[in-house]
């Protein structure tokens, strides 16, 4: 069997997780109306006071 990666492993988990950064960042949108990027809490916190 050929490995894909110098480790030793196919590392197949990384395709699964490719879009997980984009919706966790669409929900925070729809949730709060704030989009940023990086998505921190500092920032998230920050944004929400502005707009309040």
């Amino acid at each position: 069997m050929r490995h894909l990666h110098t480790g030793g492993d196919l590392r197949i988990g990384e395709f699964g997780s490719c879009g997980v950064a984009a919706s966790l960042a669409n929900a925070v949108y729809s949730a709060t109306g704030v989009r940023d990027d990086p998505l921190t809490l500092y920032t998230l916190l920050e944004q929400m006071q502005a707009l309040a």
